[in-house]
């Protein structure tokens, strides 16, 4: 199987390659995976790091740079607690050693680092609709092994393209009729649409890319991952801001809503967020 490392979206720097990102999808396993042999599974080979402009030289066991490291409980520990959800990976590998980049904007010095590969944590790339689509099982967390730090995270992606009908997402015409029946609804102190929306446009992306459309930010909402994909719906129409002001007196009036904005899971329909404007 060919494989080839991609950043994740938690990696702020381009490292001047073609780089697709992930998202996460999470088994339920029902306790912390499990340490697989020291000898195989390494799939974040050195081979395959240089893919990301990563050199990476494991440290044999008697060492001498070791004195004074994190040790690998400490590090996989860290690890759940920059993405806790990875506690439900089947297994994973743990290896220690010495890692430069290419590029010093992501990691000026040389340094040593714990990179423990969790598997069975899905991942499938995102990019826009049509689109060539791959899948991972294999998610590596890179860890400072000096000062215990959370540096940055990557799956590895199978090359071979996955076929669209096989993602398990819903298509264009279905988020466009979830978002309509949203929009027609009425909400906690939003009328449901007075007139037939118009200009309903939508667009497939990535949860932090929708967020950071309509916050300026890509922050997710509590218990979603930002590289989930997503439905970003968008309509114009007319909606009553039924908001109830006590503070107000009456011959002031709340100001109707023309645009509304919403937030589709691309796997199952349901909405995440939406936000309507003036």
């Amino acid at each position: 199987m060919k494989l080839r490392i991609i950043s994740a979206v938690g990696i702020v720097i381009l490292l001047g390659i073609s780089l697709v990102i992930g998202y996460s999808v999470f088994n339920h396993a029902h306790s912390e995976p499990t340490q697989v042999s020291q000898n195989n599974e390494l799939i974040a080979t050195p081979e395959n790091l240089k893919s990301l402009g990563l050199n990476f030289k494991e440290m044999s066991l008697d060492d001498p740079q070791r004195t004074g490291l994190i040790t690998k409980d400490q590090a996989l520990s860290t690890a759940y607690q920059g993405e806790e959800r990875l506690k439900n990976a089947l297994r994973y590998s743990s290896h220690l050693g010495m890692i430069q980049s290419d590029n010093q904007e992501v990691i000026k010095l040389a340094r040593p680092v714990w990179l423990i590969t969790f598997h069975g944590i899905e991942s499938i790339s995102s990019g826009p609709p049509g689109s060539a689509h791959y899948r991972s099982d294999v998610y590596t967390v890179v860890i400072d092994a000096q000062k215990g730090e959370y540096l940055f995270a990557f799956p590895i992606f199978d090359l071979t393209p996955l076929p669209l009908t096989t993602t398990g997402l819903i298509n264009r015409q279905e988020a466009v009729d979830a978002a309509l029946k949203i929009a027609s609804s009425s909400q906690p102190e939003i009328s449901g649409a007075l007139v037939t929306p118009q200009n309903v446009q939508t667009e497939q992306m990535t949860l932090g890319e929708a967020e950071q459309r309509i916050h300026g930010n890509p922050t997710a909402p509590s218990g979603h991952a930002p590289e989930m994909p997503v439905w970003y719906v968008t309509m114009d129409g007319l909606w009553a801001n039924e908001v109830s002001a006590p503070d107000l007196t009456p011959s002031v009036t709340q100001q109707p809503y023309h645009s509304y904005r919403i937030i589709l899971d691309a796997r199952t329909g349901l909405e995440i967020e939406s936000s309507l404007q003036p």
